[in-house]
Formats: structure tokens, sequence, C-alpha cells
């Protein structure tokens, strides 16, 4: 069973949504048509509300979660080399993925 698990895990950091790591873009408006593996960071008057992305695994969907400190629930951001996201991202719809975004590489629950 180790072996069959140390297989899996090899495919998907080959192939699946670790490969490249996340970049992240500070925008006053959200682009039409989201990037592949690119935070969107929506500032107005030097406040983040909201970030945008594509969810990395199979679905594809669009990921929307608040920045705002007045609202919840809501993430907050932090960027060394790349970008991270606290706490994780779950999708209780969808693809059904629960994962943390640090250092710019997901990192599944």
């Amino acid at each position: 069973m180790k072996l069959v698990q140390r297989i899996y895990y090899w495919i998907e950091k080959k192939f699946g949504p670790y490969r490249r790591p996340f970049k992240y873009k500070i925008v006053e408006e959200f682009p039409d048509k989201l990037k592949k593996r690119t935070v969107y960071i929506e500032r107005l008057d030097g406040e983040d509300y909201e970030a945008r992305f594509m969810c990395p695994f199979n679905c594809q969907e669009t990921i929307q979660i608040n920045l705002d400190n007045d609202c919840k629930p809501n993430w907050w951001y932090s960027v060394e080399n790349n970008i991270t996201i606290h706490p994780s991202i779950w999708m209780r719809e969808g693809c059904r993925c629960h994962y943390f975004l640090k250092n710019g590489k997901i990192k599944t629950v």
C-alpha cells in the first residue's frame, strides 16, 4: 500500500496542481478571464477586499475569498517569495478539495 501511495504522490507532484508556484497580482478590477495559477487581489484605496483565482484541481471553478477584516469569514495573505493564504481553502461543493496555499504551493489537507 505504501508503494501505491508513493506512486500516487509522485504523479500528483509531477503532473498535478503542485508543479508550478502560484503568482499574485494586485488589481483594481478583476479581469474577465483569470489566468491559471495566479491569485488576483482587489485593492481599492490601499485596502485589500477580495482575492480570486482558479481552483488548482479538476473543477477549475473561480475561487473567491474575502480579505476584508470587517466581514466574516475572511482570509489573510502574506508574500515573502510567493503568496501564502490563511486559513485553508475548503470547497464544500464542486471538487470538494481542501488545501492550503503556502509559498505559492498547494498543500492538501
